[in-house]
């Protein structure tokens, strides 16, 4: 996913992810993609909104 955001993805980004916490393989969804992102990078961020599988957050 790093790769993938590139430098782009910095401070005041929204990021939407429409099955954050849903996946049909349970060793990959957007959360633990965007969670071994943020590890990498160090990023920071808050959740702006959540429904029940969808978040918007915000790169800080």
């Amino acid at each position: 996913m790093r790769d993938f955001f590139g430098p782009e993805v910095g401070p005041g980004v929204v990021l939407v992810f429409d099955e954050y916490l849903f996946a049909n393989d349970p060793d990959f969804n957007d959360f633990r993609a965007f969670q071994d992102w943020r590890k990498q990078t160090g990023a920071r961020y808050k959740y702006l909104l959540r429904s029940e599988h969808r978040v918007a957050l915000q790169i800080v």
